[in-house]
């Protein structure tokens, strides 16, 4: 049986940066060909790439019982079509997998 987890969604904040780096850093046996790159995020690398988006929305997955971040999605304007919106990031943590 999967484990349930409660989750909300939240509008990224910097305080986030830390649970979000630990976060990624789970998604390396995921990701294809890894998500880290074998540079594995810090609170200040997240803080410093998110900075330099201009997303229309950056959301975190906060599990209700850990207070952890399991999920992350990013959601930008598209390029071409004005009426249309792209995501450029989706991902959660394996334990979120089930």
């Amino acid at each position: 049986m999967l484990e349930e987890f409660d989750i909300v969604i939240h509008d990224y904040d910097e305080s986030m940066a830390d649970g979000v780096a630990k976060m990624w850093n789970t998604w390396d046996e995921l990701w294809p060909g890894s998500f880290t790159q074998g540079n594995p995020y810090t609170a200040e690398r997240v803080k410093k790439q998110y900075a330099t988006l201009s997303a229309l929305a950056i959301l975190i997955a906060i599990d209700q019982e850990s207070k952890k971040p399991v999920g992350s999605c990013t959601l930008f304007a598209h390029w071409r079509d004005k009426e249309a919106a792209y995501i450029g990031t989706l991902g959660v943590s394996p334990k979120a997998l089930g």
